[in-house]
């Protein structure tokens, strides 16, 4: 009788397993929701915008100044290509600071090889600057595949005249001393 328990342990041991294997799969490929009125959960809904190749969501995130020099009609361009696109991010590190935010995030991105052993996919860091304006984050300066001209600052140039040399003064004439009168 003891080996039919052990029979019987062994099995409900062995579903068990499987069962809690199914599980961590299923929440492996979950990804972390961020809130939406958070830095991080901005570049989510970026990253998502780029994913779905959705350039009015896209530009929606944006800051007022970015939306002013990132025309729709290029970002509609920019997702384009590559259309098989994996992107895989992974939130590094977040920093705030009053109304701004740093957000790094490794990508790693897949454009599906068909050769064996050839994933074409490549690992990089993006930076992303975020900015609270009217109680809501945006994206300031977008990063691949997006691309808007930067940030025109101002250059003040400051221009110095000289003031004209003074002639260099003339000497006065020097009295003449005339003959007197009566003098040999």
């Amino acid at each position: 009788m003891s080996s039919n328990r052990w029979l019987a342990a062994a099995g409900i041991a062995l579903v068990l397993l499987v069962g809690a294997s199914i599980a961590v799969g299923l929440n492996r490929g979950s990804e972390t929701e961020f809130p939406a009125g958070s830095p991080e959960g901005t570049v989510q809904r970026y990253v998502r915008a780029v994913e779905q190749q959705d350039a009015n969501a896209l530009r929606a995130l944006l800051s007022p100044d970015a939306q002013q020099r990132c025309e729709l009609a290029d970002i509609r361009n920019a997702l384009r290509y590559p259309t098989e696109r994996d992107l895989r991010v992974t939130l590094r590190d977040t920093k705030v600071s009053n109304d701004r935010a740093e957000v790094r995030v490794r990508v790693t991105e897949s454009t599906g090889g068909t050769q064996p052993f050839d994933s074409s996919s490549f690992d990089h860091d993006e930076t992303f600057d975020v900015v609270r304006f009217n109680n809501e984050w945006f994206i300031d300066q977008p990063t691949g595949p997006i691309y808007c001209p930067p940030k025109v600052v101002p250059t003040v140039v400051v221009t110095v005249t000289a003031s004209p040399t003074p002639p260099p003064p003339t000497p006065s004439p020097s009295p003449v001393a005339s003959p007197r009168a009566g003098t040999p």
